[in-house]
């Protein structure tokens, strides 16, 4: 369909059919070496800004559960809930005595910061 020959109607009634199909990927869990422990976070938000909240869960190299933490952390925008939640983490794990982290996070963006691209 050429957009420059239809009207705004005909364009909003053509892509009131497409369907979106799920998109299913696989995760694992990849262990860090053996030196360090893992902490993967995640931040969220409802609306952006809205009311956010974030967690992580701390691992040793073969998996095995340290802590977690979950926190309400008001309205933010959704990478505000990103940094957040991985501040958060990064400091419960330097003050229980854990210094050499191996860190994952979902957010593309937070990781670009952190990487000095953005």
């Amino acid at each position: 369909m050429r957009f420059d020959s239809v009207t705004w109607a005909e364009f909003a009634a053509s892509i009131v059919s497409f369907v979106r199909l799920p998109r299913i990927t696989m995760v694992h869990w990849s262990s860090p070496s053996l030196s360090v422990v893992k902490l993967n976070s995640d931040g969220c938000s409802k609306w952006n800004p809205g009311p956010s909240g974030g967690d992580a869960v701390l691992r040793d190299s073969s998996g095995a559960f340290i802590f977690t933490y979950s926190c309400y952390f008001g309205i933010a925008t959704s990478l505000a809930a990103e940094v957040r939640a991985l501040l958060m983490g990064v400091k419960l794990c330097i003050s229980n005595g854990y210094n050499l982290l191996y860190i994952e996070s979902d957010s593309k963006v937070l990781l670009q910061i952190l990487e000095g691209h953005c």
